[in-house]
């Protein structure tokens, strides 16, 4: 990607920045995806420089975000630790999160999004994916943040799932609020296809919160949501069997957190909800 380049002090520089963001991505395996993502984000998103948060991948996805000049981060510890690393080489004021399976829809998503976040009290805007007409918690799929408000956030780097947990939480204890803008992405969401996502998603919401009963009601909700969402009916009878899987992923977590720690489909793809 060309970077812009000119005197910090130019007011013509700084309006131009003002209008760009940083965009994170965080990958592993993820060569089936990336590539429709990364032409969606170059040609949708007003981007200043592209973050690769890569999970040492053993495909192609490096060679294809090279093909659109991509700046590259390596780690292995886990998605938290992917989750801070991209933060702490932002520059811009605000940063955007995408998922590599998630597909950009809307031009105008990031300067709604900033508008949005003219307002002190928000925190975050999430971009929805089309025909989902639920809005619900703070995925990472397209998410717009305020760099100074995520940088505090603390993410243990372990952690491979359900990183959200401590954005939220810091949000619900500095009174912020995360806005929703419609129909903004395609969610083709690889890790889904796996029969024991929910578990490998339960047993997070155990490591993350503890013994808690709010997250416990909360992912119901989510499930609930989410699947709603498909406005297909069969997802909608699955509801209660995708709920009992996720306790059963809460009520052994051990077993099912280690399960699928090097599966890819399960790993990536789908930071938090």
């Amino acid at each position: 990607m060309a970077t812009l380049r000119g005197n910090p002090c130019c007011g013509l520089w700084r309006l131009k920045m003002e209008n760009k963001v940083d965009v994170i991505i965080r990958t592993f395996d993820s060569e089936s995806t990336i590539g429709n993502c990364l032409k969606s984000v170059t040609d949708y998103v007003p981007a200043n420089r592209i973050l690769i948060i890569d999970h040492y991948s053993k495909d192609h996805t490096l060679d294809i975000a090279k093909r659109y000049s991509c700046e590259v981060f390596l780690e292995n510890e886990g998605l938290g630790k992917a989750t801070t690393l991209g933060i702490e080489n932002t520059t811009t004021d605000m940063i955007l999160f995408v998922d590599s399976d998630i597909t950009v829809k809307r031009s105008d998503f990031v300067k709604i999004a900033s508008e949005l976040m003219k307002n002190e009290n928000v925190g975050a805007v999430v971009g929805m994916s089309i025909g989902h007409k639920f809005s619900y918690g703070l995925p990472l799929g397209m998410t717009l943040f305020k760099r100074a408000i995520i940088e505090k956030v603390n993410i243990p780097g372990y952690v491979m799932s359900r990183e959200t947990y401590f954005i939220q939480k810091f949000f619900r204890e500095n009174g912020l609020k995360v806005k929703y803008v419609p129909a903004s992405n395609v969610h083709n969401p690889e890790s889904r296809k796996n029969k024991n996502w929910p578990e490998w998603q339960g047993s997070w919401v155990r490591i993350t919160s503890g013994l808690s009963p709010r997250e416990v009601i909360y992912s119901m909700i989510v499930v609930f949501l989410l699947l709603s969402n498909s406005r297909n009916f069969r997802n909608f009878l699955y509801i209660p069997i995708f709920q009992a899987k996720l306790m059963r992923g809460f009520l052994e977590p051990e077993k099912w957190s280690r399960s699928f720690r090097a599966d890819s489909s399960i790993s990536r793809g789908n930071g938090g909800e």
